[in-house]
């Protein structure tokens, strides 16, 4: 026999498996004995035995009375929140509306079948189409009485159905509206924890060691809570000491900027005046609006805007603007430089986090202010120093923000720029071209004759002033609605032999010279008592005492 044709020897004779009781290939062998094996299976069975007694020790009999205490108090929490949940059931199905939907919510809740639910259907849908056509011409008494009789078995049907509802709530109240299958599981549930748990407790040590375990879950408890506390304050003073940090800072900004807008609105004051109307604009336009009064600022912009154009390519000694630098802050040689960094600081996420904290605080005490400053300073007086402090601070903050929104609108772009999203260009502020024109017409000589021809119509003006206080120091002139004066001149007319008025002299307005214009007879003439002559003109003599 080759070697691949070997039979494979069977192992499990050695195993007493089948076979076990054909000779062994080992041949006739005295079985090996192991030294000590005696003493190992006494060790075994003392082995067995501890774990038969670490199984039912104290500590794993208390471990399976905390999984029953856990286990218990999930059933009962399952057991609340079905409660809850059925008892919002119950209230819903109280306040259900007799109609279409309410017919349908009982139907599913199994208070009435599918054939009551569309025979109260029927019934609602004929009752609307009766009323629909109550009123024809074909409604008749017969239709009237039908009616009033299906609203009459209407209201039957609702009172049953909500008699019923109400004895299926107080039922369902009695059994926490619980089923009376999930009643009997909870209650099942519980017993056997309670059997599990009573066997558990009375068994040695298991109790001491329950005990034992909460109080150190409580101690546990109670030092992560300090532990909390204590991160919580820490927490709490950096962002105390974050947010000085940042006050600080704000206070120097404040200070800084607000300094430099101070010399600028001084020299605004200065050439328009503070108690003139264009004053009043410059003061007005430096308080924040919103819509309509929005609009009215860029209005007050203008005005204001113009009056610099007007001093910078115009003015003379301290009514001439000679450099940007009188209004704009940022355009100092010194300190313009502190005034951009300044602005800077005031925008930083830290500095408008803080504005926005106290932004309602401070509109709050600015309306109470413009109440009652009496009540504003109670107000104030009752906030700790530090609260104080920051209020002031970010109201000085937001008015210098404010402040050079303004002054920024007011001067516009220094250099020509295009847009960023539509790529339109936008040319250069008038404020700043108005330096280059004034330097245009000092190279060109058109300053000077810019003030010749403004010193011609001062002399224009006050020749014009002393000519009409004298026409109305005369007996024949008057003012008329202030918009000028008019001087009559008493004339003979030769055709008609009778006397009248011409009128000698006419100053005003436009819209004056326009009416005499409209209103003129032949040479400006009129009959003597003036029936002829405009109304406001008459009305003028006769209060003069000329007619």
């Amino acid at each position: 026999m080759s070697k691949a044709e070997v039979p494979s020897a069977d192992l499990s004779v050695l195993e007493g498996g089948p076979g076990g009781d054909e000779p062994s290939v080992l041949g006739e062998k005295a079985p090996i004995v192991l030294s000590g094996i005696v003493d190992l299976d006494s060790r075994l069975r003392s082995a067995e035995e501890l774990t038969k007694r670490i199984a039912v020790s104290p500590e794993n009999n208390a471990l399976k009375a905390e999984g029953a205490l856990d286990s218990a108090w999930s059933i009962h929490q399952e057991r609340r929140s079905q409660e809850h949940d059925a008892l919002m059931q119950l209230q819903g199905l109280l306040h259900i509306e007799m109609g279409p939907a309410g017919y349908s919510r009982m139907c599913s809740e199994g208070l009435i079948d599918k054939p009551t639910r569309n025979i109260l259907n029927r019934l609602d849908i004929d009752i609307r189409t009766l009323e629909n056509h109550r009123g024809g011409k074909r409604f008749s008494q017969k239709a009237e009485d039908m009616l009033d009789e299906l609203r009459g078995e209407q209201d039957r049907c609702s009172a049953e159905l909500r008699q019923s509802v109400l004895e299926y709530v107080r039922e369902a109240l009695g059994r926490d509206g619980l089923s009376k299958e999930q009643n009997e599981k909870y209650a099942k549930e519980s017993e056997e924890l309670d059997r599990v748990l009573t066997e558990l407790k009375e068994s040695p040590g298991v109790l001491d060691l329950l005990n034992e375990w909460g109080e150190d879950a409580q101690r546990q408890y109670h030092a992560n809570l300090e532990a909390q506390r204590k991160e919580a304050f820490r927490a709490k003073a950096e962002e105390r000491d974050a947010q000085r940090a940042v006050l600080k800072k704000l206070e120097k900004a404040v200070v800084e900027s607000g300094t430099a807008q101070l010399h600028a609105f001084e020299r605004l004051f200065a050439l328009a005046g503070a108690d003139t109307p264009l004053g009043t604009i410059v003061r007005l336009s430096r308080e924040p609006r919103t819509g309509y009064e929005g609009n009215r600022t860029d209005r007050e912009l203008a005005a204001v805007r113009d009056m610099l154009v007007n001093s910078i390519v115009d003015g003379e000694g301290a009514m001439r603007v000679a450099s940007p630098a009188e209004v704009v802050p940022w355009e100092r040689r010194k300190h313009g430089r502190e005034y951009l960094d300044a602005i800077i600081a005031l925008r930083s996420r830290d500095a408008l986090a803080l504005i926005k904290k106290h932004q309602t605080t401070v509109r709050t005490l600015a309306a109470l202010h413009a109440k009652s400053p009496e009540e504003y300073q109670a107000a104030l007086d009752f906030l700790s120093p530090h609260e104080q402090r920051a209020i002031l601070v970010v109201q000085d903050a937001i008015q210098i923000l404010h402040d050079d929104e303004m002054l920024r609108r007011l001067c516009g772009n220094k250099r020509d720029r295009k847009h960023g999203k539509t790529g339109r260009n936008i040319p250069r502020g008038a404020f700043w071209r108005a330096f280059d024109t004034r330097a245009q017409n000092d190279a060109s000589g058109e300053t000077v004759r810019r003030k010749e021809s403004r010193r011609a119509e001062k002399k224009r003006a006050e020749d014009r002033a002393l000519l009409e206080k004298k026409i109305i120091a005369s007996p024949y002139g008057f003012s008329i609605r202030g918009e000028g004066v008019l001087l009559l001149e008493p004339v003979f007319f030769e055709k008609s032999r009778r006397h009248g008025w011409r009128v000698a002299e006419a100053l005003g307005s436009r819209k004056l010279q326009h009416e005499l214009f409209i209103a003129r007879t032949s040479g400006n003439t009129y009959v003597r008592d003036l029936s002829n002559a405009p109304r406001w003109l008459a009305l003028a003599a006769r209060d003069k005492g000329i007619i």
